[in-house]
């Protein structure tokens, strides 16, 4: 849903490289996930506290 509504392909959006950093890192808090390598601004900014939420949920 997040990709047609930036209207670009969800592959785009998270790749599976950056996917696989984030459960393995486990980020709990926005400054954790700005530790992430690969993950850009414009993800962070869109995507940041969707992730932090969705990870704190399966805690």
């Amino acid at each position: 849903k997040k990709a047609e509504k930036l209207n670009i392909d969800p592959g785009l959006l998270l790749n599976k490289a950056l996917i696989t950093a984030i459960g393995i890192d486990n980020p709990g808090s926005f400054s954790e996930l700005e530790q992430i390598s690969g993950m850009k601004n414009w993800q962070r900014s869109e995507l940041g506290e969707e992730i932090i939420s969705i990870l704190k949920k399966e805690k």
